[in-house]
Order: structure tokens, then C-alpha cells, then sequence
């Protein structure tokens, strides 16, 4: 099998993990999540081994399952806990309906009220979308064992509260709705902008991001506008996905991203979407965030982009939502529509110079802040910074070029 093909295997598992863990926890039970996971790995290893020799099969979601199966039936048959249906049972049960149901059930499982916040958005990106533990610190900007702590103590919960492999009723829907569509939010994020790996973009991440949200969607219950909000956002960003790279691969920012290429068909949906999330009086940071996303896709250039506006959502956002990352793009939209100065104040008033190692673009706005104001030795700083930081090798390549550009024009 050749590097061509261990990269589609990748990208099967990506696609397809959620649906093995599935597809064993229909059978098994939620209080065996570790082993649900395990055969889903197993199934994965068992590929990467005989595929090469015997040939991918025509249907490799169903020789997937069927293998995990196998195995679980193996382990549980060791300690005789559980009588399990034959493979091809378990397979021939697994239609387009039951997967679906399936995947929304795995979300509500792991955004179970009995647990914390930051157990369900972990477990829901660990057991749900295929994210490493790494990846998931890196998401949100915690320490690898923290995560690894959470997932433990998530699953023991789980386990021992017996919790139940279903859908929540109508009465307790809404209390999930918040936490699984913070979760899509972090699926989506990172196929937008992998924190890892040499591409800068998974685009099934995104794919399974927004048919998630849209089967969330088409729920009686689900329909609402913060979830529209989710829809319009995720439409306008995807909508551009295609300009992010170059031919080779490098990153391309938005001044240099060819609009032409821009999708017309995708900012459609995603206005359709922001005009149903305005049909209420609720104002989330998804309804701002689809706004700023809205300002940019319809923008026709770079420089008649509305920053002003922009800056203006970037302000009400830091006040729903003052996270880090807000704060620095708040900053961002500060320079490009105020200047230096400004926005040097800005991040001075919320103190990002201690705070810059936590998040790798904090650094790179720094360094955009100096370079306005000349200071391209301290600009340097920043961006070596922020180097240190950053996961993604295409985003290493373009901090790299930017600091030869600076070190380029110093030496004329």
C-alpha cells in the first residue's frame, strides 16, 4: 500500500470511526465504551494489514464493523458479560437509517448532562469525530492530560451511571442542543484548520460537521436559530475552503485568497440560514460569528472588506464571549480598521503579551501590530513565538516565510 492509499485509510477513519464505535455500542451497551473504541482501532490496524496483500474491500464500512465485532466478541466472550449477535447480524442491521441514528445518539451520549462541560466537548470529539487526545488539547488549549483525565473520568461515569444508548426525549433535548453544537463547532474548526499534520485542511471534518448539524436540524426539537446561526457560519466559511491553499499547498490569507473561486452556491445557504437565525430575538455567538463570516463572503476584495463592522461584532462577541481567541481577532479587526495604535491599546487593556503562549495566533497579531508600527526586531519575536506553537506544518511554512520576509528587508 502506498503513501497515496495510507492517506485514504486516514481519511476512512476519520469518516468512518464514529460509526464502528456506533455501530458496537448499539450491541454492547454504552457502559463499554473502551472496548467499543478498541475494536474500532483493531479494525483499523487489521486493515492497514491485510489490505495491502488482499485488496480494499468493495465495502469497507461493513468489513470495518464486521471486523470490530469479531473482535469485541472475542473479549467479551473471555469474561462472558454479554451474548452478542453473529458479524453479518450486526452488519445487515446497519442501514443509512440506523446510522444516522446512531451518530446523533453517540452525540447525545457523550453531551450526557451528568457530565462536566469540559468532559462532554472531549468525549464528543474522542469518541465521536476520531480526534486524538492531542488534537483535542491543542483545540482548546488545555494540557494533553487534562484531556486524557477527562476522558477517564467521562467514561467511569458513563459506565457506572448505566446511561442508556438513545436519543433524549423532547423534554430533555434542549438541554443537550447547547453542548453537541459547541462540539460540531470544535469538528468544524478543526477540518477548517487542522492543528496538526502537513495539510492545513480536513475537508470531512467539515462535510461531517455540517451533516450533523443539518440532521440536528431536521429534528423537530433541534430546529432553532442559534442552530441556523451554526448552518449560516459554517456555509460561509466553507464557501471559500477551496482559496485557502495554493497550488503547492501553502496557506493563502484572506488578502491573498482569489475570490473568483469562492462559492456562490454555499454564501447562498449561508444567508438563507443567518436570515432563519435572525427570526428571533435571541443574539448568540454564533449569530455574531455567522455576521463576521457574512461580512467577508460578501465582500468583493480585500480592501473593501467593512471592518469597521466587522470590528463592531468582534466587540459585542468579546462581551458574550471573551475567550482568547475572540479577543485576538478583536484585535486583529482593531489594526485593520483603526490602526496601530489602537489596537495596540486594545491588546495592552486585555493584557495578550501574557496570555500569547496559550494560543499561536495571539503572537502572529502581535507581530502584524509591530510591523504597522515599524518595529520589525520585536515583530521577529513575535512570530518566532508564535512558531513554537503551531502544530500544523503549513502554518509553520507560512510563519517561516514571514519572518524571512522581515529579515529580507532588514538586511537592505
Amino acid at each position: 500500500m502506498g503513501n497515496d492509499s495510507f492517506l485514504d485509510l486516514d481519511s476512512l477513519f476519520r469518516r468512518s470511526y464514529s460509526k464502528i464505535v456506533a455501530a458496537v455500542l448499539r450491541v454492547l451497551g454504552p457502559n463499554q465504551l473502551d472496548l467499543a473504541e478498541a475494536s474500532a482501532q483493531e479494525s483499523f490496524l487489521r486493515a492497514v494489514d491485510t489490505w495491502p496483500t488482499n485488496g480494499r474491500p468493495d465495502e469497507p464500512l461493513s468489513w470495518l464493523i464486521r471486523v470490530a465485532h469479531n473482535y469485541a466478541l472475542n473479549e467479551v466472550r473471555k469474561t462472558n458479560r454479554h451474548s452478542l449477535g453473529t458479524p453479518d447480524e450486526l452488519v445487515s442491521s446497519h442501514s443509512s437509517a440506523s446510522e444516522i441514528d446512531d451518530d446523533l445518539k453517540l452525540l447525545f451520549l457523550c453531551c450526557h448532562p451528568a457530565l462536566t462541560q469540559e468532559s462532554q466537548l472531549a468525549l464528543m470529539l474522542k469518541i465521536g469525530c476520531g480526534f486524538s487526545v492531542a488534537e483535542i488539547a491543542r483545540l482548546f488549549l488545555v494540557d494533553e492530560n487534562a484531556v486524557a483525565q477527562r476522558l477517564v473520568r467521562a467514561k467511569r461515569l458513563i459506565r457506572d451511571s448505566e446511561i442508556p444508548f438513545e436519543l433524549p426525549d423532547s423534554n430533555r433535548l434542549p438541554e443537550h442542543l447547547e453542548t453537541v453544537m459547541n462540539g460540531l463547532y470544535g469538528l468544524f474548526n478543526e477540518g477548517y484548520g487542522a492543528t496538526s499534520g502537513d495539510a492545513l485542511l480536513r475537508r470531512e471534518l467539515c462535510s461531517e460537521a455540517i451533516y450533523l448539524t443539518e440532521q440536528l436540524a431536521r429534528m423537530e426539537i433541534g430546529a432553532s436559530a442559534q442552530l441556523s446561526a451554526l448552518l449560516a457560519l459554517f456555509y460561509f466559511h466553507v464557501s471559500r475552503i477551496e482559496s485557502r491553499v495554493g497550488n503547492y499547498g501553502e496557506l493563502l490569507t484572506l488578502r491573498e485568497q482569489d475570490r473568483a473561486v469562492w462559492r456562490k452556491q454555499d454564501i447562498i445557504k449561508g444567508m438563507v440560514f443567518l436570515r432563519e437565525a435572525m427570526n428571533s430575538e435571541a443574539l448568540t455567538r454564533f449569530h455574531l460569528e455567522a455576521g463576521i463570516a457574512a461580512a467577508h463572503a460578501m465582500a468583493p476584495s480585500w480592501e473593501a472588506t467593512d471592518w469597521k463592522q466587522i470590528r463592531q461584532y468582534y466587540e459585542w462577541l468579546e462581551a458574550l464571549h471573551p475567550t482568547l481567541v475572540v479577543r485576538t481577532n478583536y484585535v486583529a479587526a482593531t489594526l485593520f480598521s483603526e490602526g496601530h495604535k489602537t489596537a495596540q491599546a486594545l491588546a495592552q487593556k486585555f493584557d495578550l503579551m501574557k496570555t500569547m503562549k496559550e494560543y499561536y495566533l495571539t503572537p502572529a497579531i502581535l507581530a502584524e501590530i509591530l510591523i504597522s508600527a515599524g518595529d520589525k526586531d520585536k515583530a521577529e519575536e513575535m512570530l518566532l513565538t508564535s512558531l513554537k506553537s503551531v502544530g500544523n506544518e503549513v502554518e509553520r511554512t507560512f510563519l517561516k516565510k514571514k519572518i524571512a520576509t522581515i529579515r529580507a528587508a532588514a538586511t537592505k
